[in-house]
């Protein structure tokens, strides 16, 4: 480890060339010592310009056999340098140069005794000329993550009952044992991988470990920061099919491989979330529920596009059943890559 690189960006791709430029340069724009970042391009074997794009910006390029983001994180943990690492796609781009400076103040802070090791982004924004999913991506994720956790367009609100303190540095969320922990698969959440380390040894390196980080420090140290306006623009590129290709191979992961599903490992220790899953069930067997949430969403949000997800919410309960049905049966399931 080495003292004079702070952040690890861990950054996975494949075919990124129409993003990742931006993505690099609100890095590289971050009102810090160069020195003090190492960006991390972990690769699932792009044909296009990703790698010569991430070699202008001083990137590490890593090879990632299996493509997948999520053995990406994997990859990176086991070369970062840095005491924090952040998880930040190719398609997301850092709003302000004061970002990283700040997450580190928070960093930084001690509350009632206790260090604050994991930090979430406050809203995802649309990029322009995106796909006609990405508004929906940026707010919701995807269905069963919409139900299940009631998400909305900012991550301050979704978890205002939680709102321990704030002060100057930002805001500090308090999870107990039952609480419903947030999602932090990806928008450029930051995590003390010193204190991943120091709670969990050897599990630690494991694939398992590395899905669901961000779960796992926060469900031991119960803290989590958030600093108001700490937003990231996601240039999501995703349109109407591939999204759906995107939900299919979710719903596989989330099925038949625990390795890469963080909903997995993290309902494998909540209740909550455990129950939770009949709450979609249940909201899927009436399909008023759907239309009408599809309608206040465009309404509320001003987006036409958000109209769809009653569209995506049965396909999703489709992909399930053809799933279920699959594994009942001892049928092997053809999986999709990332970014097909």
């Amino acid at each position: 480890m080495t003292n004079k690189i702070w952040f690890s960006i861990i950054m996975p791709t494949y075919n990124s060339e129409n993003t990742i430029e931006m993505a690099l340069t609100s890095i590289r724009d971050q009102n810090m010592p160069d020195e003090s970042i190492e960006i991390l391009v972990v690769d699932g074997g792009s044909t296009d310009n990703t790698i010569e794009i991430a070699q202008k910006y001083n990137a590490i390029i890593l090879p990632n056999p299996k493509r997948f983001p999520e053995y990406a994180k994997r990859i990176g943990l086991d070369n970062a340098r840095g005491r924090w690492v952040v998880f930040q796609d190719s398609d997301e781009v850092l709003t302000s140069n004061e970002q990283l400076s700040k997450r580190k103040r928070l960093l930084e802070k001690v509350e009632d005794g206790n260090g604050i090791y994991a930090l979430m982004h406050d809203k995802y924004i649309p990029g322009q000329n995106c796909g006609i999913a990405c508004a929906y991506i940026n707010y919701f994720g995807d269905p069963f993550s919409y139900v299940v956790y009631h998400l909305s367009e900012s991550r301050i609100k979704d978890n205002r009952k939680y709102l321990k303190k704030q002060c100057e540095e930002g805001n500090l969320y308090f999870y107990s044992d039952d609480s419903i922990i947030p999602i932090g698969d990806g928008g450029t959440v930051t995590i003390d991988i010193l204190k991943a380390k120091e709670l969990y040894g050897d599990f630690y390196k494991t694939q398992e470990f590395a899905t669901s980080i961000f779960y796992n420090v926060v469900k031991k140290t119960h803290y989590v920061g958030c600093i108001p306006n700490d937003n990231i623009v996601h240039y999501s590129l995703s349109n109407f099919s591939s999204y759906l290709r995107k939900l299919k191979f979710r719903v596989y992961t989330n099925l038949n491989d625990v390795k890469q599903s963080g909903y997995s490992v993290r309902a494998g220790t909540s209740a909550i979330l455990k129950k939770r899953k009949i709450l979609f069930i249940i909201y899927c067997m009436v399909p008023a529920i759907p239309l009408i949430d599809s309608v206040r969403m465009c309404v509320s949000y001003k987006k036409i596009s958000l109209g769809l997800h009653f569209v995506y919410t049965y396909y999703v309960c489709y992909r399930l059943f053809i799933e279920v049905i699959k594994k009942i049966m001892h049928i092997k399931s053809k999986n999709i890559k990332f970014g097909k």
